[in-house]
């Protein structure tokens, strides 16, 4: 076994010890390429709050626009855009980028991984966004965003 077989040596080896964000992000998509059962109870959980989406997703991480994001693909199309938003602030195309990037597949879903105490004020700059974009949002738990288009 290698440095680079164990998670924390992934994650320090990738050069993350103050990115927790993108640590997270890492570490997560490590944990779905190295453990199929892993993957598979997490695909389960997204397929509860989407149905339809596919059972073969296979996940990887991609490094765009100063942050790193988790792409869930299936046949190489992305499906679902897992994001960490722990403190950083929303980058100025989220989520918008995110919903280009998933255009054409249905069903698609974004999820953001952010602790308990920004949920409510991401959920309202998200739903801010996605108004001033002219995307409908609707809500089907309280606090639960699910996007469609107008």
């Amino acid at each position: 076994m290698t440095v680079q077989d164990t998670i924390l040596g992934h994650l320090i080896g990738w050069g993350l010890p103050r990115r927790h964000e993108d640590a997270a992000t890492e570490g997560l998509g490590f944990l779905l390429h190295r453990y199929p059962a892993i993957r598979d109870r997490f695909v389960a959980l997204l397929r509860i709050a989407q149905p339809g989406l596919p059972g073969d997703l296979q996940f990887a991480t991609h490094a765009s626009s100063g942050h790193t994001d988790l792409i869930g693909r299936h046949a190489e199309h992305p499906r679902v855009i897992v994001v960490s938003k722990f403190a950083a602030a929303l980058a100025d195309e989220q989520p918008a980028q995110h919903l280009r990037e998933l255009a054409g597949e249905s069903p698609g879903l974004i999820v953001f991984i952010a602790p308990e105490w920004r949920r409510g004020h991401l959920v309202r700059e998200l739903g801010e966004r996605l108004k001033s974009a002219g995307l409908a949002s609707i809500y089907r738990r309280p606090g639960t965003p699910r996007v469609c288009t107008p």
